[in-house]
């Protein structure tokens, strides 16, 4: 059996935050959402409330219901033979690279994108349109 997860590496790299990439997509989303509170468009408490659901496991927890021995994984029979990781590059860079680095070519995929996934987030913690300003502050 194969098992493929999002994790952080032995450097503390994990996806959208490694080497390679310069700028973590989350970070900014954070310090944009931030910039938000110290204009006064929305209150440190939707702040607070507005949370990304994303937790990657280090390499230790990957591993940890293999090799305890009162894991439910281990009582199972299921044993790890190998774990390795590799870093993935992040596909919102390369296209930025590939594309010469336009920011208004980039913005016009980027941002749809990048809603898809997000723009839930954003409005749990506001209710209304507000999360589009995140966005517009982007680009």
């Amino acid at each position: 059996m194969i098992l493929v997860q999002l994790t952080v590496d032995e450097e503390g790299q994990f996806v959208g935050t490694t080497k390679n990439t310069p700028t973590s997509m989350h970070h900014t989303m954070r310090d944009l959402w931030k910039g938000l509170v110290h204009d006064g468009l929305i209150t440190q408490d939707e702040f607070d409330k507005t949370t990304f659901v994303n937790y990657y496991r280090t390499v230790n927890e990957f591993k940890k219901p293999f090799e305890s021995v009162d894991s439910p994984v281990r009582k199972a029979g299921l044993t790890l033979v190998s774990i390795e990781t590799k870093v993935v590059t992040c596909p919102y860079r390369d296209k930025w690279l590939m594309n010469g680095g336009n920011p208004n070519a980039h913005a016009l995929w980027f941002i749809p994108a990048t809603r898809t996934w997000s723009n839930s987030t954003f409005t749990s913690g506001k209710k209304g349109v507000i999360s589009g300003n995140c966005y517009y502050r982007c680009y």
